[in-house]
């Protein structure tokens, strides 16, 4: 079974910090982008407090990375009005998945040029 001897869970979690690693550190490279992104969501009339709050904490903080949950969070509530934004958060977790199966980092900002 996999993930069933010492080494291979050593080597999975090992995977996974590397995985988030190259998230954070993309998402610290764009974080004026991420910030502008979450600033725009935040900003939506009619936003669930939900999905907004998170948002708000999250844009309080230093880190950018922390932007990322919270952006995909907010993306229901808005494909049915906003859909410009929902599709660049469609990017932006496109992108930090991608990030997290390769470990490697991108130098695009979020939710264009893709």
């Amino acid at each position: 079974a996999p993930g069933s001897t010492g080494e291979q869970r050593v080597q999975a979690t090992r995977d996974r910090r590397a995985a988030d690693r190259a998230v954070t550190t993309w998402a610290r490279g764009n974080a004026a982008d991420l910030r502008q992104l979450a600033g725009q969501v935040t900003a939506v009339t009619g936003l669930p407090a939900d999905a907004r709050t998170p948002l708000v904490q999250a844009l309080g903080r230093d880190d950018a990375a922390g932007l990322i949950e919270p952006l995909s969070g907010a993306r229901e509530h808005l494909r049915a009005h906003h859909r410009e934004l929902a599709d660049r958060i469609d990017t932006l977790t496109r992108r930090t998945d991608r990030l997290r199966r390769t470990g490697s980092t991108e130098e695009q900002p979020p939710g264009g040029g893709a």
